[in-house]
Formats: C-alpha cells, structure tokens, sequence
C-alpha cells in the first residue's frame, strides 16, 4: 500500500492512467467548422498531402489543448480523492506534477487513446461544392471560335448521344455563348458532395471516376465569359480522378466570378469511382 507521506508524481500518473477512458476524441469538431475553399480544392483534385499539412497545425493545437484540459480534470480529480481519503496536502505534489516526465506519459496514454475520426466530420459539414472540369476535347487547342456551331458537333466532341433533350439544351447554350462572336470552350459544372469526393480521394484503387448527367459550360474564361446549360445532358462522361477541380480552383474566372450567386446545389450530377479492373464502385459523389 503507498504511504500517503510519500506519494510522488509516479503515484499520481499511474493512479490517473487508471482512471482514462478507453477511447478519446482529441479533435473537436464544432457544429460549424469546415474545410476552407483551399481545403476544398485539395479534396477535389486528390492531393492528400497538401490536405493534411493545412490541417496539421490546427489538428495539432486543438489535440494539445484536448490532452491539457483531460490531464488537469484527472489529475485534479485523483489529488481531491487523496486529499479527502487522506487528509493530506498534496498542492506541492500536484504542481510538481505539471511539465514532469510523468505528465508526458499520461500524455502519451491519452494519445494512444485517440479514436476519433474528426477529418470525416469536418468534410461532412462543409456540404457541397462546384466543380468545373475541363472537357479535354474543347479545351483551349480545341475550342470553336469565332465560327457558328451546330448543336449536333458539340455532342459529338463529348460524345453524347443526339437525343431531342440534349440537342435542345446545347442549342440553348450556344444561342446565348454566341460562338460566331467568341472563344468558347468546354468545362463540365457539377454540384458534388465535399464528404463523397473525400471518399474518392481515400480509395487508393480510384483512377478515374463517372460522371452521369453533368451540366455544360461553353465559354472563355479567360474573358470572364460564357453560358452553362440550364439542365444537365443526358450521359455519362469518364476522366481521369486527378483532372476534378473545383470552379475556384480551375483556371481562368470561375462561374460565381461570371455569374454570381451560383449554388453548387443547382447543379447536381453523380460522380462514380471506376476502380482498377474497370468495374464500377458504389462511392457516388452527389
């Protein structure tokens, strides 16, 4: 049995790590924190390293400040039980305690503890985004200018079939992007969830993803100019996972800087992992 004489900070790390729970979760997500558009953009175009060293600092203060406030409940809950079982001081004990090696290794204990997946609830909060894909076959070598341009050769440059819909909607589109007075170029618009486009990046097998029924862009955003489809076509569209990009992080003048007040919501399409062996995954992204 120890003496309540001779107690010491080994006494009190010991008596504190029995009491930890089994699991902690160091990284508190509040109702309203979210990734920045940065953050978004690093999801987006699958660049986890970036993704985590933007988190890095910020995971690692709150985890510091979590581990603070778990040690000084527990170690002032241990001291209190001694003190009234006892009736024994042990102020000087307690503040020896902070900084000792002993805290370290409460410290580590909590640590090794962490189970919380906060990364997955703080993508889930940030809700939906925009994105603005390049079609590789109206891109900037590609693009029609200043020329008239039949509804029917847009569908075949993406490969869409000529449905009544999707010769209506691109007719649309070009009657107000004005071909024969501009540049314009091809971007896919869709509205996607951050969390399933997280999902994407995690799985290691996706190289390519499936986009079925996106809407269309046709512009120059160099110039800040252009028209997007006011419903999506009809088909479905494969690229390469790293060429997403959302409409901030794609080049030239984004569709808010074109339109304003564009709402990701709007523009809803699914995005489909195509994982390796060309099977198709059950990880929609919208």
């Amino acid at each position: 049995m120890i003496s309540t004489e001779t107690r010491t900070a080994t006494d009190l790390a010991n008596a504190m790590i029995d009491d930890l729970d089994k699991t902690y979760e160091l990284v508190y997500v509040t109702y309203d924190d979210t990734l920045t558009d940065e953050q978004v953009g690093n999801v987006v175009r699958g660049d986890m390293e970036a993704l985590w060293e933007s988190l890095a600092e910020w995971e690692d203060e709150t985890s510091w400040d979590s581990v603070e406030q778990i040690i000084a409940e527990l170690k002032a809950s241990v001291i209190r039980g001694w003190e009234n079982e006892n009736d024994v001081d042990y102020s000087n004990l307690a503040d020896a305690f902070d900084g000792s090696d002993e805290w370290e290794r409460v410290r580590y204990e909590i640590e090794e503890r962490n189970t919380g997946d906060w990364i997955k609830r703080l993508v889930r909060q940030t809700g939906q985004v925009l994105l603005r894909i390049p079609i590789d076959t109206i891109d900037e070598d590609n693009a029609f200018c200043f020329q008239e341009v039949e509804p029917a050769e847009v569908l075949d440059r993406i490969g869409f079939a000529h449905t009544k819909d999707n010769l209506s909607e691109v007719s649309y589109v070009l009657a107000n992007a004005s071909p024969e007075f501009s540049v314009l170029m091809g971007y896919w618009i869709v509205g996607a969830d951050v969390e399933a486009l997280y999902d994407l990046l995690i799985d290691g097998d996706t190289q390519q993803v499936e986009i079925t029924d996106p809407y269309i862009y046709l512009g120059n955003p160099f110039a800040g100019s252009g028209f997007i489809s006011e419903k999506p076509l009809t088909g479905t569209v494969r690229l390469p996972r790293a060429d997403l990009r959302t409409d901030k992080d794609a080049f030239g003048y984004s569709i808010n800087d074109i339109y304003g007040g564009v709402h990701a919501s709007s523009f809803e399409a699914t995005i489909a992992a195509i994982t390796l062996g060309s099977g198709r995954s059950d990880s929609p992204a919208a």
